[in-house]
């Protein structure tokens, strides 16, 4: 996951724990291979052949967030993707991120980013218009 505004609540995940712990290694495998299906505690617990409490102590002692600040930060993440790459409403984002509904999806947006999706797709879309012009 990248930042791409100032503030970025995962500047606290240890990406690098995905690269070494087995377990962890297959989330980051069905992320990759499913980046639009949500991901739930016990759908990761079960990926990673390990009880749903175990593994969620796990993950937190091995990123160093909670498995859902983690799941939000990088739904948000995917959503900022479309932004990047493709003429996305911020409902469509919204709901290929896998979030249910906009209000849920634009309390986590500026919980994780600091600046509301809407801003932020405004930002994308004048550094885009700059570069064309």
């Amino acid at each position: 996951m990248t930042c791409h505004v100032a503030k970025c609540s995962d500047l606290t995940i240890n990406h690098k724990a995905f690269q070494y712990y087995p377990a962890l290694k297959k989330i980051k495998t069905y992320v990759e291979r499913y980046p639009e299906r949500p991901l739930t505690l016990r759908k990761a617990a079960t990926i990673a052949a390990m009880e749903a409490t175990h593994f969620s102590k796990f993950f937190h002692r091995k990123i160093g967030v909670s498995f859902k600040h983690w799941e939000t930060v990088r739904r948000v993440e995917l959503a900022i993707s479309f932004f990047d790459t493709v003429q996305t409403s911020v409902l469509e984002a919204a709901l290929k991120a896998g979030f249910n509904d906009l209000t849920t999806f634009e309390r986590a947006f500026k919980r994780i980013k600091g600046i509301t999706p809407r801003d932020y797709k405004k930002h994308v879309e004048a550094l885009w218009l700059a570069k064309t012009a």
